[in-house]
Parts: structure tokens; C-alpha cells; sequence
């Protein structure tokens, strides 16, 4: 289930993105104020082969997302003592012509589907939920993007 625990989260340098970049893994932002469970989110996204990169702030992950637009976000609604809420991010970058198209999961334990669904979110899942839940809807995604393109999704790990 998404809860609570203690990880630390990782910061990468640019060399590193670019470096992963190259070694085809797809890109994810999560946009998330809760550390524990960004951390949770962070560390079953890159065991399924994803580069993840996280926000606690939604100023900081729109440049980011601009200046780097990712396959994915995962966003929460709720974000605590910031200026930005997850409906205002969303809004935003639905808004923008060139970052509209970026498939958006939310992630919140507000129960406002028809609300994310109407503002443009891919997929809206209420918490708790298992983390393979996330993934899993993000991967069928990534299907569905490319059917019809003969690309086959295999999942890689760290070690090879």
C-alpha cells in the first residue's frame, strides 16, 4: 500500500539524466509533498526500468517539465503549504501547448475522478493503493501509446 517509511530520495546530476536518457529508460516526474511516500512511488517506478525524478513543489517540477518534458507526471492534489496545488499544476500544464500532451496520473486521497478526469488527467487513482498499481497503469499507458507502432515493451533491471 502507498504509506508511510523512511528512504531517501536521489538527486541527479545532469550527466547522469542525460546518461540514463541514453540508456533508453523512459522518463517519470512525480509531483508529490510527502517524502515518505514519493520515496515508495520513486523506488517501484525504477525497479520497473523508469529514470524518476521528484518535485515537492509545483513551480520547481513546471521548469523542470518544460525544460525536460518527461513520458509521464504522477501528481498529487494535496500539496501542503505551497503556493501550487495539484489542480493548479495540472491546469497549467494543460494549459500550455507544450506540455499538454504529457499524460498525467494523479495521485491523491481526495476522491475527485470526475474532477481530474474532466481537467485532462490520464488516470486518477485514490489512496492507498498498491504502488504495482501505479506502475501498472502507467506501463498499459505506454501501451496503448504505441500500438500499431510494433514497439514491444520488455522490462530491464539495474543489474544488466
Amino acid at each position: 500500500m502507498v504509506s508511510g517509511g523512511s528512504s531517501s530520495l536521489t538527486t541527479h546530476s545532469v550527466e547522469q539524466l542525460d546518461q540514463e536518457k541514453e540508456e533508453g529508460k523512459r522518463s517519470i516526474i512525480i509531483i508529490e509533498d510527502d517524502k515518505s511516500l514519493a520515496s515508495l512511488l520513486q523506488v517501484e517506478l525504477k525497479e520497473s526500468g523508469f529514470y524518476v525524478r521528484h518535485f515537492d513543489r509545483g513551480e520547481a517540477a513546471i521548469e523542470a517539465i518544460q525544460a525536460n518534458p518527461p513520458e509521464a507526471i504522477v501528481l498529487d492534489i494535496m500539496l501542503h503549504e505551497h503556493e501550487m496545488n495539484g489542480w493548479d499544476i495540472l491546469k497549467t500544464l494543460k494549459d500550455d501547448p507544450n506540455t499538454e500532451h504529457i499524460p498525467i496520473f494523479i495521485s491523491s486521497a481526495l476522491d475527485e475522478k470526475n474532477k481530474g478526469m474532466e481537467f485532462g488527467a490520464y488516470a486518477y487513482l485514490v489512496k492507498p493503493y498498491q504502488t504495482s498499481k501505479l506502475t501498472n497503469t502507467i506501463l498499459q499507458m505506454i501501451v496503448e501509446k504505441n500500438e500499431g507502432n510494433g514497439e514491444i515493451l520488455v522490462p530491464r533491471s539495474d543489474t544488466e
